[in-house]
């Protein structure tokens, strides 16, 4: 709004602020015209300052937020992967040491999550908010609810460079896209015979640890992860046949024993590297999705999927 300073009749000062839609009057309490100037310039600033956050709040909406969390997630796992290609060679002993770093990054931001802690993430998300020129009141819902949203998005880029750190890379998509359905059914299925059946998971667990060497502490670890998973499902079984349902049930297994949730993270990483590794390399044709994460609280890693996913959207 504009400003002017105007005496009134009665010989104090006043501030007129005036726009196309409104015309506000304020008393300076002053006849002194320098000191009214002075208190002026000090009220109309402040009248500035508190619009333009009002503005900020206001063009805070949900999506502005999921937007501004997008971009930090791109951005920051395109420096990660920009600082790993840098690298000349990455030996096993660092490589082990980021991935187990990462890992517990992951869990630290996850028990934040849960118990709804904000202090680490507010250093980012202050500075999220000056990049983008906003301002929310740290006592505010809207700043509380930016900071959950950032929360997820650090969590979600831990798992990924963690994956990545394990050797476990998102293939490229250089498939087409499948073909016009044709009264109801694709044509590429019409005649199609059935996938042949799947290895069993002992075979592929063998062919799995002759393809990645690591040091034989860490092998037996996460060997004893997958005798663990094999106990818990009854045995061998093909590959195929493995469900989410099952590796839930021995998420759930692990926590009634007792495990920390460190150790329960680990070796539900391992299983998932394995079913990972076992679709890229076509040994399992299957419909399961890979195992649901790191978190080892079953309640708050369905809740944490659910918001991470509204976040990507």
């Amino acid at each position: 709004m504009a400003a002017t300073v105007f005496k009134r009749s009665h010989g104090f000062y006043y501030l007129r602020l005036f726009s196309p839609q409104q015309e506000i009057w304020l008393s300076l309490r002053t006849k002194n015209r320098t000191q009214a100037k002075l208190r002026a310039a000090v009220l109309h600033g402040r009248l500035a300052s508190a619009t333009l956050h009002l503005e900020g709040v206001r063009r805070m909406t949900r999506e502005d937020m999921k937007g501004i969390v997008r971009q930090y997630v791109k951005e920051t796992l395109e420096r990660c992967e920009e600082d790993r290609a840098d690298r000349t060679t990455i030996t096993e002993t660092e490589r082990e040491a980021t991935y187990y770093g990462l890992s517990d990054g992951f869990d630290a931001a996850s028990d934040q999550l849960r118990t709804n802690d904000l202090t680490a993430i507010a250093p980012t998300v202050d500075e999220l908010l000056s990049t983008h020129g906003l301002s929310l009141a740290k006592d505010s819902t809207e700043y509380r609810v930016f900071s959950r949203l950032v929360l997820q998005g650090l969590i979600g880029v831990l798992k990924v460079e963690g994956e990545r750190w394990d050797g476990v890379e998102e293939p490229l998509d250089l498939h087409p896209s499948p073909p016009a359905a044709v009264n109801g059914t694709s044509k590429r299925l019409q005649g199609t015979p059935l996938p042949p059946p799947t290895k069993p998971l002992s075979a592929v667990i063998t062919a799995y640890f002759k393809e990645h060497k690591r040091e034989p502490r860490t092998d037996s670890q996460i060997k004893a992860g997958f005798d663990k998973f094999m106990k818990c499902i009854g045995g061998d079984c093909p590959i195929g046949d493995v469900t989410k349902e099952q590796c839930r049930t021995y998420k759930e297994g692990m926590a009634a024993q007792g495990l920390s949730v460190s150790s329960i993270n680990k070796y539900l990483h391992g299983l998932s590297h394995l079913l990972a590794w076992a679709k890229g390399t076509g040994l399992r044709t299957g419909c399961l999705d890979e195992s649901g994460g790191w978190a080892a609280d079953q309640e708050a890693s369905r809740r944490q999927a659910a918001e991470a996913q509204s976040v990507h959207r």
